[in-house]
């Protein structure tokens, strides 16, 4: 008879996921930096949350801010953040792999700091998830690979009630929906 393979592979990845980091130079990590003349964020961020972060194989946050120098928050919104460019360094500094893009503050301060935002990952070549030009780069997934193992992020967002983020669309700009 033949033998069969009873025994299976056992896989030790660790995926890291936070929600909500904010960046933006109007909220609190980034003013403390500032109060206090640092470029470290350690001075900002607990350290022992930085060392979990920084621990994983392979890390994701929620970017809940946009990455500009320019447009103006939205009016009528009650919460807008947006960060300097320079900002996204502090992605790495984190140990950050993959963004999430698919929340209520990608248009906080408007399309053009959301194409910024954009181009800013870009540059940096740190990918990102749930958002795009058009709707094709809005829901594609991105793979990354840790320790010989590949991985699908997407995401995907409804958390507002009152419309303030677009959808995508095959022509526009915006989240997955």
């Amino acid at each position: 008879a033949a033998e069969t393979a009873t025994q299976t592979d056992s896989i030790d990845l660790t995926l890291g996921f936070a929600g909500d980091i904010c960046l933006a130079d109007n909220y609190i990590p980034m003013q403390h930096l500032q109060e206090i003349g640092s470029e470290d964020i350690a001075d900002g961020i607990d350290p022992r949350y930085i060392r979990i972060m920084r621990d994983m194989d392979l890390m994701w946050i929620n970017n809940e801010f946009v990455y500009s120098r320019r447009g103006e928050p939205l009016p009528t919104k009650a919460w807008t953040f947006c960060g300097d460019p320079d900002n996204v360094k502090y992605l790495k500094d984190l140990g950050v792999d993959i963004v999430g893009l698919a929340n209520n503050h990608t248009f906080d301060y408007g399309e053009e700091s959301f194409m910024d935002t954009l181009k800013t990952l870009e540059d940096a070549k740190i990918p990102y998830v749930g958002a795009g030009r058009t709707l094709k780069e809005a829901e594609a997934p991105v793979y990354l690979e840790a320790d010989g193992i590949k991985i699908a992020y997407v995401a995907a967002s409804r958390a507002e009630y009152t419309i303030y983020t677009p959808e995508a669309t095959d022509t526009e700009p915006g989240i997955l929906w």
